[in-house]
């Protein structure tokens, strides 16, 4: 018997095999989003592609009943049309003949169309939608039948066959975001974003506000000049505006208004004076970004649990969470650092600085358990508060401290000098207390 015929079959079934493998893998795996927008677009193909989408188990039980026939009678017929050509025992021939197929089949029927469909699944999911469509129709039959089966099967397992596949969760992206960047498919920047976008809805108005203490304030009963001279000094856009007390938000005034109605001299300055918008600091960002948008107020008011103002948020704070810091011209060129060394034992120190790093710096021993910024340890060593313009000095645990500059009863910069050994004996009292003792 001429095997040439064999032959032919076994090659016609190995390429029929490697087209629904193709067509399975394409079905799964195809951008919907550009399927429907080609169909928008009047993509005959893309359309039938869609129809067929909405029939997904029925389609792809139709392919993989396919794949598996063409397997079964690639096996069988080979086995029968070869195994006399081989010059062993009917077993061991048949045994290779199986092993031989498989590996052919393997690699050329489901390995390669696999990778080849994964490449570009929408263009092989476009190609193939014709004969695909064919093919649903003609094995209506069996596919009904196969689909019967293994419904009452999974049913028996305690499982729904309509039952729809879990969502993709958050730190699945996460993860497929982590290896594109790997793979360099996503560039570091539109990784930062993404991993952004995931933490603003974790986030809330206390985390991303100016605190009250960084705010600039207008006062209600300031005459419109003194609010100029706010204004100018600080070159801000938009300003809360207070009644009796930093705690007694009146509304907001904006600067261009203000300067507006400076320049025509005309009207009541009080009406420059907009509602304030208001909210608790425990409000999403995410809710506070969208609701912002809704209102169209550029700056929310942030309010404690006691009704108390705690400080502001604008749209830019919210933005500046996503796509990282916006400086503007205004803006210097470069941080000063709250630390900084003059010489081997004195350092300029910002009042907000962090005690902890302000202890590493200067290898001294500092209350950090307290208190977390030398400012509030500078504060529990005088029993006063201090005026803007201020000067005065302090020795606690080992360190002299000589503050230079006090605005809005707040420490703003101080020299910090580390004490010799023999100086500590009168660490933790200010120079008011020492000579008090004297």
């Amino acid at each position: 018997m001429d095997p040439l015929p064999a032959l032919l079959l076994q090659i016609v079934l190995l390429i029929l095999s490697a087209l629904f493998t193709s067509a399975e893998v394409a079905l799964i795996s195809y951008n919907d989003y550009r399927i429907k927008a080609l169909a928008e677009d009047g993509d005959k193909r893309a359309v039938k592609l869609l129809s067929l989408s909405r029939r997904e188990s029925k389609v792809i039980g139709a392919v993989q009943s396919c794949i598996l026939l063409c397997t079964v009678l690639a096996g069988a017929y080979g086995a029968w049309s070869f195994v006399k050509y081989f010059p062993f025992t009917e077993a061991v021939s048949a045994a290779l003949l199986a092993l031989i197929i498989a590996t052919v089949t393997a690699v050329f029927g489901e390995m390669v169309p696999k990778r080849l469909a994964l490449k570009d699944p929408d263009k092989h999911a476009l190609a193939l939608t014709p004969f695909i469509g064919a093919l649903r129709i003609v094995l209506t039959p069996l596919t009904a039948v196969i689909n019967a089966v293994s419904y009452i099967t999974l049913r028996l397992f305690g499982i729904n066959p309509h039952d729809e596949a879990e969502k993709v969760t958050e730190e699945e992206i996460r993860m497929m975001v982590d290896i594109g960047s790997e793979k360099g498919v996503i560039a570091p920047e539109e990784k930062v974003l993404i991993q952004n976008i995931f933490e603003f809805d974790n986030m809330r108005a206390e985390n991303v506000m100016t605190h009250r203490t960084e705010v600039a304030v207008l006062m209600e009963k300031d005459t419109p000049q003194e609010w100029e001279k706010i204004v100018r000094d600080t070159g801000y856009s938009r300003f809360p505006v207070c009644g009796e007390n930093i705690d007694d938000i009146v509304g907001v005034l904006h600067a261009r208004e203000l300067y507006e109605f400076l320049y025509d001299g005309s009207g009541d300055a009080k009406s420059l004076i907009r509602p304030p918008y208001v909210v608790p600091e425990t409000v999403a960002t995410d809710v506070l970004f969208r609701n912002m948008q809704r209102e169209k107020s550029h700056m929310a008011i942030v309010v404690d649990e006691y009704g108390g103002f705690s400080g502001i948020v604008t749209l830019d704070d919210l933005l500046e969470e996503i796509v990282g810091e916006m400086d503007d011209e205004s803006d210097g060129e470069e941080d000063v650092p709250e630390i900084i060394r003059i010489d081997e034992n004195t350092w300029k120190v910002s009042g907000t600085a962090p005690l902890d790093e302000l202890e590493e710096e200067m290898g001294v021993t500092l209350p950090t358990d307290e208190f977390d910024t030398l400012g509030g340890l500078v504060y529990d060593k005088i029993d006063y508060v201090p005026d803007d313009g201020a000067m005065f000095d302090v020795e606690t645990d080992g360190i002299s401290v000589h503050v230079i500059k006090i605005q809005d009863r707040r420490i703003e910069r101080a020299i910090v000098k580390k004490l010799p050994p023999h100086e500590e004996d009168n660490s933790g009292k200010s120079e008011k207390e020492k000579g008090a003792e004297e």
